[in-house]
């Protein structure tokens, strides 16, 4: 009798009832760092020093969410190669990478902000072996080891592509919320190219470009507080939307999602934001019509 008390016992430990809800991971990676200068400014600033201000901005801002955990790639001005990037967020499990960087042409003359997502051809050069024809679990079981790990390669490269989907879809809201802070006319849209740091990631990535750098007047603006502000505000409020639109983490924490404050927002753009009231039925709200980032994804940039 007392064993059969004791078994009952720690099964109710062991119940996934009284576990607690996952975290929702977001990785945030400031761009290059140590004797990786990046971008240099007009104004002589770095871009390895401006990624991680913006990075400790934005780490400030997704904390306040409940629910939400932040890891940093790096907090310091410490060197670290992409392959290294890459695997702290895989090792942490993280839902979403984001890695923040600065701008520069060659003719000093472009500005705007854009994002990029990982490019077919980079997800082929993830090593992706094809299975010879149509296979189902049944009829892999009964073939050789080959043939098991063509099938596996398979679903490995469906589920890049699927990760790579909802990262296209991550990078458009970026985009948009980005072209209301900064201004559609800064908006070069969402591209594509093969970055090192989003090859290889187990979840869904983008890398953001948030200014030039180098341009004469947007140079000036891309390194002042203000200007890093509006750009976190815009990727906070695309990774809570996010994370409600894949439900990620517990339905309780994602209905208390806090409105991070944004400078320059007006009152009306902050009222959009509150959570309803559902004691009374309200009217239909109009579909929000949000200007259509101009995505670039016919063209593949090294």
């Amino acid at each position: 009798m007392i064993r059969m008390v004791t078994m009952c016992f720690l099964l109710l430990l062991s119940s996934p009832v009284n576990a607690a809800p996952q975290a929702v991971i977001v990785v945030v990676d400031a761009g290059h760092g140590g004797t990786a200068f990046g971008a240099v400014g007009v104004n002589g600033a770095l871009e390895k020093r401006v990624a991680l201000r913006a990075a400790f901005e934005l780490q400030r801002a997704l904390s306040k969410q409940p629910g939400v955990k932040v890891v940093m790639t790096r907090t310091t001005d410490r060197y670290l190669t992409l392959s290294e990037r890459v695997r702290i967020a895989n090792r942490a499990g993280a839902h979403l990478f984001v890695s923040l960087h600065c701008n520069a042409s060659s003719n000093h003359k472009q500005r705007g902000f854009e994002a990029f997502v990982l490019s077919p051809k980079g997800l082929e050069q993830q090593a992706r072996p094809l299975a010879a024809g149509p296979l189902t679990v049944e009829a892999a079981l009964r073939t050789p080891q080959p043939r098991r790990l063509a099938l596996r390669a398979t679903l490995s490269d469906l589920s890049r592509r699927g990760l790579r989907r909802r990262a296209v879809a991550f990078g458009k809201v970026v985009i948009a919320g980005l072209s209301r802070s900064l201004g559609p006319a800064r908006n070069r849209g969402l591209q594509q190219a093969r970055f090192d740091v989003l090859r290889g990631l187990k979840m869904p990535g983008i890398l953001v470009e948030m200014g030039f750098m180098d341009h004469p007047v947007e140079g000036r603006q891309v390194v002042t507080d203000r200007y890093l502000r509006l750009a976190v505000y815009a990727i906070g409020q695309a990774v809570i939307q996010y994370r409600t639109t894949y439900a990620l983490g517990s339905r309780r924490s994602a209905a208390k999602a806090v409105y991070i404050p944004g400078p320059g927002i007006a009152p009306r753009d902050r009222r959009r934001h509150r959570p309803k009231d559902r004691r009374r039925p309200s009217p239909t709200p109009k579909k929000q019509q949000l200007r259509k980032p101009e995505v670039a994804l016919g063209t593949d940039t090294a």
